[in-house]
């Protein structure tokens, strides 16, 4: 059974669990690197990964209405794509937190 938010992203249980098993193998492992980016498909889809999943900005998102939901993403948006050093490929942006990418 898929998970929902009230964003109406649904993940299925099955993604989550396969998930969790390669991050568990790649500890196991050790083979791993470390980077500082947020990779994301684009800024928006970041902006609905947030909104849904991050709790102080799915937070922002439900106190405001339609109108002021709208210039908060537009906004985001914005802000991010000031910063993306991804290119055409995705959002790529330098950000202060440790990111563990699996080498396979």
């Amino acid at each position: 059974m898929p998970l929902v938010t009230s964003r109406e992203t649904a993940i299925p249980a099955d993604y989550a669990r396969a998930v969790k098993a390669r991050q568990q193998a790649m500890w196991a492992s050790g083979d791993f690197a470390a980077a500082r980016t947020f990779r994301y498909q684009s800024a928006e889809h970041w902006v609905d990964v947030f909104g849904t999943f991050y709790g102080p900005t799915h937070t922002a998102f439900r106190a405001l209405d339609a109108e002021g939901q709208a210039g908060l993403e537009a906004d985001l948006i914005a802000l991010l794509r000031s910063h993306d050093v991804g290119g055409p490929d995705g959002l790529v942006v330098p950000g202060e937190y440790l990111e563990t990418v699996i080498r396979t």
